[in-house]
């Protein structure tokens, strides 16, 4: 609490700044960033001077003016308590700003995948859960193991802040050192266990992409639920909680086909090598995009400098709810294809549904997708080529 007679300067700077981060936030965050007791407010009065106020809700205690040309006059200060508060708010209002640019920076395909309102299948989930009570003994001794649990910890909250800023922000509000809810802290650890289960399971083919995919759903809109209870101001989205939660499930598909690579002691005889189920390449690049791993980069093309007419195409194949587009196909014709790219109703954000259904039925090259696909994974090509391969040759023993 400060005894002088007139606010400093710096005290000054700072309620300045937090006055004019907060006329560029959402009320909601205006809401959120007085929570803790400080009211600061701007607002033009005559001649171009804007004054400034800060203070409790409905009396001010500071009240200063400033001009086109900088100068700042004092209308009242009366030193209090609520100073102690500036540095936080400061922070905060910095943090929500943050959060406000990198959603407004947000490519168009980003953006309708945060804002669609898709809902998980409760009863598949249910199902779900059934099967993963008998089989996650295993995987569990995995995650347990060597500090695992830890690590996919990290990884999930790295991608939070990474991708989904502001539920990133949110659960550490929720997780500050004076706010700690047992229930969130819980169920945080229990989606990173599930999902992480769930892709040990998918990489035994033992459940179906469609059930990978609607597990991290429906642990996107427990996450989702939970950090709404605890913190009423939040504006958190299951489906930010379940595209990172499939990191988590991504590395339960790695580490079971590592396990499954352990346990082999011998190798193959050449008889079992003859008699291995044999796949074509096309078939292979055509099983990749059904991956839930693609599934997660898949989803916003335009970040890797796809046109909008590919990011289109790119969504029809890997979306689990559309099947059969653009197959990939040995014998198919580059130049036919090519014609859809340039097609104008097929480049453009919201492309005509009745086109992209009549151009659906193209064939796409093998030289086409293995380009798509090695810029959408980059150096995970080659492991989820081997993954789809392996899931191939699984499917026809």
């Amino acid at each position: 609490m400060s005894d002088q007679t007139d606010p400093s300067e710096q005290l000054l700077d700072k309620v300045e700044e937090i006055a004019t981060i907060k006329r560029e936030l959402s009320a909601e965050d205006c809401s959120l960033a007085s929570a803790g007791g400080l009211y600061v407010q701007s607002g033009s009065v005559s001649g171009g001077v804007t004054q400034y106020m800060a203070g409790g809700k409905f009396v001010s205690a500071l009240v200063f003016m400033k001009t086109t040309e900088g100068s700042r006059k004092v209308k009242k200060y009366k030193p209090g308590h609520w100073e102690d508060k500036v540095d936080e708010v400061l922070l905060l209002c910095r943090e929500l700003k943050q959060v406000y640019d990198a959603q407004e920076n947000w490519d168009f395909e980003k953006r309708a995948a945060y804002d669609v309102s898709e809902t998980a299948n409760f009863p598949l989930f249910q199902k779900f859960c059934t099967l993963h009570d008998q089989h996650c003994s295993e995987p569990l001794k995995q995650l347990n193991s060597e500090g695992r649990l830890h690590e996919l910890n990290s990884l999930f909250l790295e991608e939070l802040k990474k991708e989904w800023p502001r539920e990133h922000f949110e659960l550490r509000m929720i997780n500050s050192p004076e706010n700690e809810p047992k229930e969130l802290w819980l169920a945080v650890v229990k989606a990173i266990t599930v999902a992480y289960v769930a892709g040990d399971m998918y990489g035994r083919s033992l459940i179906s992409q469609e059930v990978l995919v609607n597990a991290t759903l429906s642990l996107g809109d427990v996450l989702e639920g939970v950090v709404k209870r605890n913190f009423k101001r939040a504006r958190s989205k299951g489906v930010a909680f379940a595209t990172s939660l499939m990191r988590i499930s991504t590395m339960g598909i790695i580490d079971s086909r590592a396990v499954a690579v352990g346990k082999i002691t011998q190798p193959l005889s050449s008889r079992e090598e003859m008699v291995k189920p044999q796949v074509s390449r096309a078939e292979v690049l055509e099983e990749m995009f059904k991956l839930p791993e693609t599934f997660s980069v898949g989803l916003i093309p335009s970040k890797k400098g796809f046109t909008g007419a590919e990011a289109n195409v790119i969504i029809s194949k890997v979306n689990p709810l559309i099947v059969g587009a653009f197959p990939v196909k040995d014998e198919a014709n580059e130049n036919q294809i090519n014609e859809w790219l340039k097609h104008p109703l097929i480049n453009c954000p919201l492309p005509d549904e009745l086109m992209m259904s009549v151009a659906s039925h193209t064939p796409m090259p093998v030289e086409m997708a293995e380009r798509i696909l090695r810029t959408l994974l980059e150096e995970k090509y080659d492991t989820y080529w081997g993954m789809a391969e392996e899931r191939l040759r699984s499917s026809r023993k």
